[in-house]
């Protein structure tokens, strides 16, 4: 396995993105600077075009949306437990901002089966490689999944990582509470496998591995 580094793209026209993605992302920026004093740094780091993976760590429910909020060049995708999709008024909201139901407490083939044409159709997917929210705002181990969409469709990885969003919403709270975040996004890698390596799942989580110890790697 080979981790090939990418230039970082000229500036360019930021893909057309739909009205009500467009509004939404402007609303959470504006409730993100207001209620977290939200700053971001190397958001220019992201392809305009093409497939991309954009691997974050997992600290709230915030996590998303401030993402999306701030990848201003172009959509993002995303999971979405499938619970959320039971509320019919949530389910049509979040469905518009693209996320992916998925089953988090087991492997669900459609989900990965949706994330991969996805990323095949050029598209950018927001995924989380611990699988979880943390309990402490420390990384946690990785889990293989992340590793076998971008083993199956050789996207590149923009590593991300949030800073304190697990104070503004930790996990074992119902509610948020303002606190400063800052997203900080590093520079995009791809990986060069094998065909042999492309099938293995030790090569997976390998692969979630690295992504995680470059998201480690990004600071204040």
């Amino acid at each position: 396995m080979k981790v090939v580094p990418l230039e970082t793209p000229p500036p360019a026209r930021p893909r057309r993105r739909r009205l009500w993605y467009r509004f939404a992302s402007w609303l959470v920026r504006v409730l993100g600077r207001v209620l977290f004093r939200l700053n971001v740094r190397g958001v220019a780091a992201l392809p305009i075009e093409g497939a991309c993976l954009v691997a974050c760590n997992h600290a709230s429910f915030l996590d998303p949306p401030l993402i999306g909020a701030v990848l201003r060049q172009r959509e993002i995708h995303f999971f979405a437990r499938k619970s959320l999709f039971n509320v019919w008024w949530l389910r049509r909201a979040i469905v518009s901002l693209n996320a992916i139901p998925v089953d988090l407490g087991s492997v669900d083939f459609a989900g990965v089966r949706e994330a991969l044409r996805l990323i095949k159709n050029g598209e950018a997917l927001l995924v989380f490689p611990e699988g979880t929210r943390t309990h402490d705002g420390n990384l946690m181990k990785p889990l293989a999944g992340v590793g076998m969409l971008v083993a199956r469709t050789g996207a590149p990885v923009l590593p991300v990582r949030i800073f304190g969003a697990e104070n503004a919403w930790h996990r074992k709270r119902k509610f948020f509470r303002p606190a400063p975040i800052t997203i900080v996004f590093g520079k995009p890698i791809r990986f060069d496998l094998t065909p042999e390596e492309s099938k293995s799942r030790e090569t997976y989580q390998a692969i979630s591995e690295e992504i995680m110890r470059r998201i480690g790697e990004l600071s204040l």
